[in-house]
């Protein structure tokens, strides 16, 4: 039986949800990505693949506007419940490299069991991406003969998982039929049929008569190479390549085809030089090309993706064979560690154009198809769109907002968001009173610092902006922008003993009574609560949290909670463990285990006294 508290809590996340739910619903990208649907279904019944992957794309861009405004529409949400279980609800339709960035928008710390859920199906897809070691299998012919990958060893594989009962695999025959006619002397062509009944596959196998190695180990669903490939539905498909590695997944129609020739033609993709940095410098000098780098690390997925589908294409070789100097490095090792330093790379894979000096052109971050990935960078080697060539006419003095605009995102786009808060203050100061909802977006994905310029500009015109987010979100939203360093600059100093800083101190209490957030009094109690930390003043601290956060919602007063143990630990005297103790025990279920760990690590504090 749920306790009153279990109940209340649930109660609470319900009434959370609905006014999410409710937000989502408004929002006019949500609406579009639900139209895309059935305009997707159509474009697959009809057999446009490329139709239907085009419509996706779209879509997956509608939804990842509607998770960012999710996310932003209460100050907590990004610890909330609520929140957590509406955005996992809309991962269902996002590739695996923008779940994972949308995971990674959550507080570090809180994982309720929705985003548990999809943590683990993301890991487990983890492992059969491009770029993965295929994973290994034992299945039958019809005669009783056993496979395993080894069997095919040292030759490409084309992999696909079907089952007799299912329609849409009988509308993939066809197309494979026709890969298979075209590329049987290269490539070897399996299926592994998901049944548990053997007189209806060998039926199904009679009937279709196809000509490639038709297998299985009759266990459906419960079969280990299902598990192994994480299959979730069928008809499925990998190609392998003589290394062992996946290539591709998820193929359709003509697909198979398409990226079959790609692979096969890989000796064509991005001819990568052996040899030092200075080589490159030196041939860039020499040749008067631009120096492509990849900054890459072994562990990164998006690395491997575009390391084994993108870079392959012979396509995109030739584009880059054309262009560039390429190189690649590991940014964990050698000398891509001096390369990770000398050009601030924060994430995998960075990509960057370079001039014979070494200088920074441009950047692309992350993972892309091959037709997205030459246009990024072909607006890279144009300087009115390259992030130097933007830099050097901001330097000169341009200021016009549509530039100034088009820089915020395109230093977005490469990750420069060191660059952004003295170009969005610019953009302020420009069009002033006349702000726009581009403007408006452009603060609200970008703006993290409360002494900027613009965010007390924001806060003391907050009537321009409600034409764009309603009263109260604008309201949370200034509130995020102040609560975050706040917070990380008190957690800092309890947990990282940072040295403390007198004047940053002194601007967050500035910044807080200028901008006049909702929650004022909350964001100075903060403060004063670390103050009196610094001072030894530990029954004062004490005080501050029974008064100001004990009755906050668990949401607001986790962290705080977590410092106070911590503070507790550090300066605490006999009482005053006990009395944090009493706390504790209020707030938490008797088998939490943070209250145990609160417990013994107060305890032994007390033992030491």
């Amino acid at each position: 039986m749920l306790c009153i508290q279990e109940i209340y809590a649930q109660q609470q996340v319900s009434d959370e949800l609905r006014a999410y739910n409710d937000y989502l619903l408004s929002l006019s990208c949500y609406k579009a990505s639900g139209e895309l649907n059935m305009a997707i279904g159509e474009k697959f019944m009809e057999g446009d693949i490329a139709g239907v992957r085009r419509l996706s794309a779209e879509r997956e861009k509608l939804l990842m506007q509607s998770i960012d405004s999710v996310l932003a529409f209460r100050a907590d949400a990004k610890k909330s419940e609520a929140a957590a279980q509406l955005v996992t609800r809309l991962v269902f339709n996002l590739g695996f490299e923008n779940t994972g960035k949308v995971l990674n928008r959550f507080e570090p710390g809180f994982d309720p069991l929705c985003l548990q859920e999809v943590r683990q199906s993301l890991e487990k897809e983890s492992k059969v991406r491009p770029g993965m070691p295929a994973a290994d299998f034992k299945v039958f012919d019809r005669e009783g003969k056993e496979y395993t990958l080894a069997s095919f060893k040292g030759k490409y594989i084309f992999l696909e998982f079907s089952a007799s009962w299912c329609s849409w695999c009988k509308k993939e025959i066809p197309s494979i039929r026709q890969a298979y006619e075209r590329f049987k002397d290269s490539v070897v062509f399996i299926t592994i049929h998901l049944d548990d009944n053997r007189d209806k596959w060998l039926k199904d196998l009679e009937t279709h008569a196809v000509p490639w190695y038709c297998l299985t180990d009759l266990k459906a669903w419960k079969s280990p190479v299902a598990k192994a490939y994480n299959i979730a539905g069928v008809p499925d498909c990998f190609i392998i390549g003589k290394d062992g590695l996946i290539k591709a997944k998820e193929l359709r129609r003509e697909e198979i085809t398409q990226q079959l020739e790609k692979l096969l033609a890989a000796g064509k993709g991005i001819q990568f030089r052996t040899g030092s940095f200075q080589d490159a410098l030196q041939e860039a000098e020499a040749t008067g090309k631009l120096i492509f780098l990849d900054g890459y690390t072994s562990w990164c997925a998006p690395c491997k993706m575009m390391n084994t589908t993108v870079f392959t294409d012979p396509e995109v070789g030739h584009f880059f064979n054309e262009h560039f100097i390429n190189v690649k490095f590991d940014m964990e090792k050698g000398e891509g560690r001096e390369l990770l330093k000398r050009y601030g790379m924060q994430v995998f894979p960075t990509y960057l154009l370079l001039d014979a000096a070494g200088n920074e052109v441009h950047r692309v971050v992350g993972g892309h198809d091959a037709g997205e990935f030459i246009r990024l960078i072909r607006e890279g080697m144009d300087p009115e769109n390259s992030i130097a060539g933007m830099q050097k006419r901001y330097e000169t003095g341009d200021r016009e907002a549509d530039f100034l605009r088009r820089y915020i995102t395109t230093l977005g786009g490469g990750y420069r968001f060191d660059k952004i808060p003295a170009v969005l203050d610019e953009l302020c100061r420009k069009n002033g009173e006349t702000v726009n909802e581009e403007d408006w977006q452009l603060i609200r994905r970008y703006l993290s610092d409360p002494s900027s310029y613009t965010f007390h500009f924001v806060a003391k015109h907050r009537e321009l902006f409600t034409a764009y987010i309603a009263p109260e979100e604008l309201e949370a939203w200034i509130q995020k922008v102040l609560y975050v360093p706040v917070f990380n600059t008190v957690n800092s100093l309890v947990f990282d003993e940072k040295e403390y800083d007198a004047g940053r101190f002194k601007t967050l209490r500035k910044d807080i009574k200028i901008v006049r957030p909702e929650r004022k009094s909350y964001l100075l109690s903060i403060l004063d609560y670390y103050d009196a930390f610094r001072m030894d003043k530990m029954d004062k601290v004490l005080s501050i949290f029974k008064k100001q956060f004990m009755s906050l919602p668990a949401s607001d007063r986790w962290g705080l909670t977590m410092q106070l143990n911590a503070m507790l630990c550090a300066k605490g005297n006999k009482a005053q463990c006990e009395e944090g103790l009493h706390i504790f025990r209020q707030l938490f279920n008797p088998v939490d285990p943070i209250l145990k760990n609160f417990e013994n690590a107060l305890n032994k504090r007390i033992g030491s006294l």
